[in-house]
């Protein structure tokens, strides 16, 4: 592998992978991530591959449905829209390219948000409105971003 990518390329080719299998953030500067069960065989995949690279590791550990569980589960999909949230309301001084990938983000989690309703269903509402505001500042980039 190292013959052909650099590593900054193979962690780069990981962060995508990641990304695409709808991960929430357990800690806030990453490294632990709630991914739905809808995406367990790329997870597996993932998991694989990391574990396959030298000197590095990577754990799929299953959650079991607790009440505990889910309201961890929600409370960090809460942390995670309200930190978009808050990017998105401070992106007055980024570049051009900079307010794409913000926008770009925030679509991706507003998707991904139906691979949660069923686990964070008795706060379907919250999130509803969290998604509304989500929407709104999306918007708000984009017109600013037309002008």
């Amino acid at each position: 592998m190292k013959e052909y990518y650099s590593a900054q390329q193979v962690r780069v080719m990981v962060s995508k992978i990641l990304n695409s299998l709808a991960p929430t953030p357990v800690r806030p500067n990453g490294g632990v991530y709630f991914v739905p069960n809808a995406y367990t065989e790329g997870l597996t995949k993932l998991v694989n591959f990391t574990s396959s690279l030298e000197n590095s590791e990577c754990f799929k550990v299953p959650i079991v449905n607790t009440y505990d569980n889910v309201q961890m589960v929600s409370q960090k999909l809460s942390d995670h829209f309200d930190t978009l949230l808050a990017e998105c309301k401070g992106s007055g001084n980024l570049r051009k390219s900079q307010v794409k990938d913000l926008i770009n983000h925030a679509n991706g989690i507003i998707k991904d948000y139906k691979d949660y309703r069923s686990i964070v269903q008795s706060e379907a509402s919250f999130f509803e409105e969290k998604i509304l505001h989500l929407k709104r500042e999306v918007a708000r980039l984009v017109d600013n971003m037309e002008d």
